[in-house]
């Protein structure tokens, strides 16, 4: 489900957005379909219709997040934790239903399954926070795109966001000046002086260790189990 989702996000860039918009309509009632599905591989009809409000219930809280992202485009207040609410809505609520329900289905207990929850929602975190600091210090032979991107295009990413609410002449520079071709190494340059590289890998760090501790309380085992342990492990540890 999340690599349908992740596909469906970029798609506009090869089709369209209008062709983007309809496989993304049409994706989600594959989701239901498959869920209808869970039936007939012997999963009950209680967990069944759970499984599906928890669909339901995280499209929901994906459109939310979006809104939120776009509507932080034209804001200049946006505070840290606006934006942790924001991409809890979004990438963390995508991946802890995917691991949710892995659990649910399977049939383990209440105690699994919420680690389960866990470990997706802070996986998700750690995810998008270590993103957002490639995004400006990253290496654009590693991460396959140019680490300027996210400051020329004036995205409130955390790093930004926590230099914003330190220093003044990053407000006045994001905000208020037009861009000059300095413009990029000013804002990195600022953003390296407020410390907000560390506050930001604090913050990955943070979510990463619980992921890591709620993966660990579950204990997954054989093939399955240390495939997730690998992805997890590749995910968090993405290079600069």
């Amino acid at each position: 489900m999340a690599t349908l989702f992740l596909f469906q996000s970029r798609l506009w860039q090869i089709w369209g957005s209008s062709q983007a918009i309809n496989t993304g309509d049409a994706m989600f009632a594959l989701a239901h379909s498959a869920m209808e599905r869970l039936q007939t591989h012997g999963v009950s009809d209680s967990i069944t219709l759970q499984a599906m409000r928890m669909l339901d219930n995280t499209c929901v809280a994906l459109t939310k997040g979006q809104f939120s992202d776009m509507s932080f485009e034209e804001r200049d207040d946006v505070s840290v934790d606006q934006y942790m609410n924001m991409i809890n809505g979004k990438t963390a609520a995508l991946l802890s239903l995917s691991t949710e329900l892995g659990a649910l289905i399977s049939g383990s207990g209440k105690s699994i399954v919420d680690h389960y929850r866990s470990f997706g929602s802070d996986l998700g975190l750690a995810f998008q926070i270590r993103d957002d600091i490639l995004g400006i210090w990253g290496d654009e032979t590693v991460i396959g795109k140019s680490a300027a991107t996210d400051i020329e295009t004036r995205k409130k990413s955390l790093p930004v966001l926590h230099g914003l609410s330190k220093d003044e002449t990053l407000r006045q520079l994001y905000f208020v000046e037009e861009q000059s071709d300095d413009f990029v190494d000013k804002v990195v340059a600022i953003l390296d002086s407020t410390g907000s590289r560390a506050f930001s890998e604090e913050y990955e760090k943070k979510y990463a260790n619980s992921a890591i501790a709620h993966l660990e309380a579950v204990s997954p085992e054989g093939y399955s189990g240390q495939a997730l342990y690998q992805i997890t492990i590749r995910l968090l540890q993405r290079q600069f």
